[in-house]
């Protein structure tokens, strides 16, 4: 998006959806499940604090993040704050924690907030 002589990247708002043949489809990482949670469909994939779904259409349409959804990396440009000791990510309005898996840090979504 142009903003004084310069282009501001920013996420795609919720509903938004984009052609496959548009959307570069290797930036997208299958969003896995805390061991806790269960989800059968749809398929989640994740991109740069960004959450789609693909439709019937072969479209991927940007939606809510799933509550437990692990993710390899949230974005720099994330909120860090400490609650009852423990330090928590907001991007956007989503919340995550960091949760050590198998020898590396990735990130739950723990909340989302309400408008």
């Amino acid at each position: 998006m142009p903003y004084n002589n310069y282009y501001m990247v920013c996420r795609p708002p919720l509903g938004f959806v984009i052609a496959a043949a548009i959307l570069n489809t290797a930036i997208l990482a299958p969003v896995i499940f805390h061991p806790t949670v269960t989800y059968a469909h749809p398929q989640y994939y994740y991109s740069g604090g960004t959450f789609y779904v693909q439709n019937s259409n072969n479209e991927y349409e940007v939606v809510n993040p799933p509550i437990g959804a692990i993710v390899e990396s949230i974005p720099t440009d994330c909120e860090e704050f400490v609650l009852n000791g423990k330090t928590y990510y907001k991007v956007d309005e989503t919340y995550y924690r960091a949760i050590y898996i198998n020898g590396t840090y990735k990130y739950e979504v723990v909340g989302k907030e309400v408008n």
